[in-house]
């Protein structure tokens, strides 16, 4: 080994001239000597520094060839390996290199426990990134996972019904779901079951939810934009397995004939709602004499339940009567002979809820049914517009909901109330009087008979609404009687269930009745004088806090009240002027 290289060579080292520095080694090398292997672990941390790490490496190797008793071949191996990351290979050169120490070398040996320190350290810190990076991608994995994949068909196919029940189109939202549960969904009839057609693309739509359904459409529903399509006469409905079909909404279309064409008029028999708007030409199930939903059948069968007609004439009154097991029937904007709506009525007992809206009625009003027209199950009853008087005697044992909305006259209102109260009417939970003109008595004594009232709506009144609101701020007196005592009168809490008052658009009601009737229902603390009294004490009677306050367009009501009455009362709306009602006065 040429000792001047060397020099020249831990010079350049020094220097950060690592290029020379690799020369200088590189020739001392060459020469040769007794000592090669310092100037090997020299030319090995050259390396190091320039980062040829399997240049280093095969240079510490020989290092520890030539002086396998040495420590600096294993100390620099150790060094390699580190930069290397192969941990466990660098702590045993190491320990080889502390092993091959003097007891005097005690800098020496710091420095290799300093690496060892340091290999430790980055062992433990490559190992936490790595429980990192398995952590990241577990939760990569979850967050792109397809849940719906590991569901069983049946599960799947049950949380379609109840998607579909609310949303007609979640079948195309589920089939976008994932590629896998496409098929899945494109092969379950039960989600193509509801057809809906309009002006984009019927005949198409129509023959694909076919298609899918396997003919088993329940629900069946046409737009009157579909007739904007040219030529459109109900392409691919008959391919429809039409016994199926439970719901059938038709607007602006000739049902009749377009079933007469195909050979299907007899084919609605399990049709359980049926709803028609603006029809043209017969009017099912009153029009054809073949039609399936004439009354065939008295053996109470018939499947139809509800019908809603709007916009539409109904049949002459010698027409015979093609339904009667309805519980729900809506009218909307349908001219009619009132004897043949009351033949209508009388003849469907078990209707739950009747809505009449603008009925428009010829000479003969149904009148003669005054006396004997009763619907025992009829729970809610609408009314709204021109209607014929016969409603207004009609027995209602069962009545729970009255709305009444721009009555023609206000004689005719009062006759319906007078006639609840005379009929003793006692189960209403809800009366709403809308544009109502109509006499505060009557009003009041139907609140009488009605305990169970919860909600209770006077709008758009001029002057009777503040007189039914003093008459809930105060009590009044009921007499009972028995055979062996006479009459005593008891102090009764009007209506002692409300809860739910709205009096909007009633410029007479004022800030006290509303104040006196809010606190009179507050619940009540024991007084004194009744707790000293005890058991002889008279108990008030117990009502109902009032829960929801509408009041909006009432001018007279001071709005410094308005904290207060928010304080006792959950909800409170009032609105004095709308944004459009600011223009017009």
């Amino acid at each position: 080994m040429s000792r001047k290289p060397f020099e020249e060579g831990l010079s350049c080292y020094k220097a950060g001239n690592y290029p020379e520095a690799l020369q200088h080694f590189s020739k001392a090398i060459e020469r040769g000597g007794p000592n090669c292997y310092n100037v090997l672990d020299s030319r090995a941390a050259v390396y190091l520094k320039i980062g040829d790490l399997k240049s280093a490496l095969k240079d510490a190797k020989h290092t520890i060839d030539l002086a396998p008793d040495r420590w600096q071949g294993h100390a620099r191996a150790a060094r390699v390996f580190f930069r290397m990351k192969k941990f466990d290979r660098s702590r045993i050169m190491v320990k080889m290199a502390m092993d091959r120490l003097k007891d005097e070398e005690t800098e020496r040996r710091a420095s290799l426990l300093s690496l060892k320190a340091e290999v430790d350290n980055a062992e433990a810190q490559v190992e936490a990134e790595g429980r990192q990076v398995k952590r990241d991608l577990e939760r990569r994995r979850r967050l792109f996972a397809d849940h719906m994949g590991s569901l069983p068909i049946e599960i799947f196919g049950e949380i379609g019904k109840l998607l579909a029940r609310d949303n007609h189109s979640a079948s195309i939202i589920l089939s976008q779901v994932s590629k896998p549960w496409r098929a899945v969904v494109h092969n379950l009839p039960y989600l193509w079951d509801v057809l809906v057609l309009t002006r984009r693309r019927p005949r198409q739509k129509a023959k694909l939810w076919i298609q899918r359904s396997k003919g088993r459409i329940r629900e069946l529903i046409i737009r009157s934009s579909v007739l904007d399509i040219p030529h459109w006469s109900g392409d691919s409905l008959d391919l429809l397995q039409w016994s199926y079909l439970r719901a059938f909404r038709v607007q602006n279309w000739d049902v009749v004939s377009f079933l007469e064409s195909i050979g299907q008029l007899h084919s609605l028999s399990n049709l359980e709602c049926h709803e028609i708007e603006r029809p043209m030409g017969k009017l099912l199930p009153f029009g054809g004499t073949s039609s399936s939903l004439s009354a065939e059948a008295d053996d109470g069968s018939q499947p139809l339940r509800q019908l809603i007609i709007t916009s539409a004439v109904l049949p002459a009154g010698d027409q015979p009567i093609r339904v009667s097991n309805l519980t729900s029937l809506i009218l909307q904007d349908v001219a009619t002979d009132g004897g043949y709506l009351a033949d209508l009525l009388e003849a469907n007992p078990l209707l739950q809820h009747l809505t009449l809206k603008n009925i428009g009625y010829g000479n003969n009003t149904g009148d003669s049914k005054d006396a004997k027209t009763s619907l025992p199950c009829l729970s809610v009853l609408e009314i709204k517009g021109l209607h014929p008087p016969f409603i207004y005697a009609l027995s209602l044992p069962e009545l729970q909901t009255l709305r009444v909305e721009y009555p023609t006259t206000s004689h005719n209102l009062n006759n319906l109330l007078r006639h609840l109260v005379a009929t003793n009417t006692s189960h209403l939970t809800e009366i709403t009087l809308r544009s109502c003109s109509c006499d505060s008595t009557s009003i009041i004594d139907l609140l009488r008979i009605s305990p169970d009232l919860q909600h209770l709506e006077i709008s758009n009144n001029s002057n009777q609404a503040t007189l039914v609101v003093e008459a809930l701020a105060d009590f009044y007196t009921s007499q009972t009687t028995t055979n062996l005592s006479p009459p005593a009168t008891n102090p009764e809490i009007l209506c002692p269930n409300l809860t739910h008052v709205n009096f909007s658009k009633c410029p007479s009601v004022q800030t006290g009745p509303l104040v006196r009737m809010i606190k009179f229902r507050l619940p009540q603390l024991p007084s004194t004088e009744a707790q000293q009294q005890g058991e002889h004490a008279v108990h008030r009677p117990e009502a109902e806090k009032i829960t929801s306050l509408v009041i909006d367009e009432c001018h007279q009501v001071d709005p410094a009240w308005l904290n207060w009455f928010r304080e006792k009362v959950g909800s409170v709306s009032c609105v004095y002027m709308k944004k459009k009602a600011k223009f017009r006065t």
